[in-house]
């Protein structure tokens, strides 16, 4: 399930090594791309986050909080590539992981002239491998809103809608799709999606792409709306069927609902400072949500103004409920408001703490740095000196079920020359270490 995130400029990447310890004291943490595209605007596009203001972080680099135990696999130290597209202009978009080897994962393939492409991927036992897409495209339209989520072999959830290629509008009805474990089969929607959680064949949530929808629910036989006070739902998550988070804002304020099985609550945030003098065009939402356990969450957001001057402002904004309340976390604020790439897609760890792109939170409060993996070949077929400048993006991350790993979606790049620049689609993986 791809999160949606706001959309503003990035400043240049931070760097990156160590670990570090809360209550922070200086150090700095890694450098990573997660997809954010920029401008001004409430609007929710793909993927990610953050800016900074002119705060400098401090952060002690430490070496490594507690010992890991024999049974457990040790704690990685960089993201592990376990799938690489052939193709050079491809990115790996949404994962869903639903056991040690078997899962499924969403690429594109982005032609010259033409809509983008989406491809279906497989994986049953050490290896990901082309399934047949269950969505057909009409005439000149492309996908839009494409999300992908699963629970168990035979129950995975595709939703996907069409629009003219190159355009805005519309193109026939919305689709989702029900994979059981034999075939897929198709069932009637009337709305986009921004964000799904598929908990079983009978429970799956999903929040629309539009702000005018109710959020939905799937009982097994027929949609049901579920009108929550807020203004958006850009992201969920669920611990379970009775711990189901949604995130987003309701009056440019952010915005935080719990579900615990039989219904919904509005949970108040905390009180976001405005600076002075205090800005005319300003708003604060939530975009990314992470249900550790029964009794604790990390949200993730933004706080974002234009000043007289007519420039845009955004800082980090991170939400931490203890099983009461939901409290500010400016040590982590901090880390990704240096860190200004970090921050676009989080999952638990298995553990009591999760992983957020190139961090890894774990229950003590320790902050280790996740280095990107190693440099692809580009389109020479070698890694050459430009390859080793490349990206690596995270558009998605999974906690693999009864395991300590975490797989994620995402794409590799290089821009700088036409000759050089390239993309490539990945799937990758991470231990936490248990």
């Amino acid at each position: 399930m791809v999160r949606e995130r706001s959309k503003w400029a990035l400043p240049e990447r931070g760097s990156l090594g160590g670990v570090v310890k809360f209550p922070p004291a200086p150090g700095p943490l890694p450098a990573w791309a997660p997809y954010t595209p920029g401008v001004f605007s409430k609007r929710k596009t793909t993927p990610r986050c953050a800016a900074a203001l002119t705060a400098a972080l401090l952060l002690t680099v430490t070496g490594c909080a507690g010992e890991d135990r024999e049974d457990d696999p040790p704690r990685s130290t960089r993201w592990q590539l376990d799938y690489v597209t052939a193709s050079r202009d491809s990115a790996v978009v949404d994962i869903a992981a639903v056991g040690k080897d078997d899962g499924w994962a969403l690429r594109t393939e982005m032609p010259d002239d033409g809509p983008t492409e989406y491809f279906l991927l497989r994986r049953q036992g050490a290896t990901w491998r082309p399934a047949e897409l269950p969505l057909r495209r009409a005439k000149d339209a492309e996908f839009a809103n494409v999300h992908l989520d699963a629970s168990a072999p035979d129950n995975a959830w595709l939703f996907a809608d069409q629009i003219e290629y190159g355009g805005y509008k519309g193109v026939g009805a919305p689709t989702a799709v029900h994979w059981d474990g034999r075939t897929w089969r198709t069932t009637s929607v009337d709305f986009s999606v921004s964000d799904i959680v598929v908990l079983a064949d009978d429970d799956v949530w999903a929040a629309p792409s539009d702000s005018a929808v109710p959020l939905r629910h799937w009982d097994g036989k027929r949609w049901t709306d579920h009108h929550l006070p807020v203004d958006d739902v850009d992201a969920l998550d669920a611990y379970g069927p009775d711990d189901v988070w949604a995130v987003g804002s309701l009056d440019d304020r952010p915005a935080a609902l719990h579900f615990d099985g039989k219904k919904w609550r509005s949970l108040p945030t905390p009180r976001i400072s405005s600076p002075e003098p205090r800005p005319e065009e300003e708003d604060a939402s939530l975009y990314d949500v992470v249900a550790v356990s029964r009794d604790e969450a990390w949200a993730f957001g933004s706080h974002r103004y234009r000043t007289d001057d007519m420039v845009d402002h955004e800082t980090p904004l991170t939400l931490h409920w203890d099983g009461e309340r939901w409290h500010r976390a400016p040590a982590l604020d901090s880390a990704l408001r240096k860190n200004t790439e970090l921050g676009g897609a989080g999952a638990r760890d298995g553990a009591g703490g999760f992983v957020l792109d190139g961090l890894h939170h774990t229950a003590d409060g320790t902050l280790h740095s996740i280095k990107p993996p190693r440099p692809v070949a580009g389109r020479s077929g070698k890694i050459t000196g430009s390859d080793r400048r490349q990206q690596y993006r995270l558009t998605e991350l999974e906690l693999v079920p009864g395991t300590h790993e975490i797989w994620a979606a995402g794409d590799v790049s290089v821009e700088q020359t036409d000759d050089a620049n390239f993309m490539r689609g990945v799937v990758a993986s991470y231990s936490t270490g248990g």
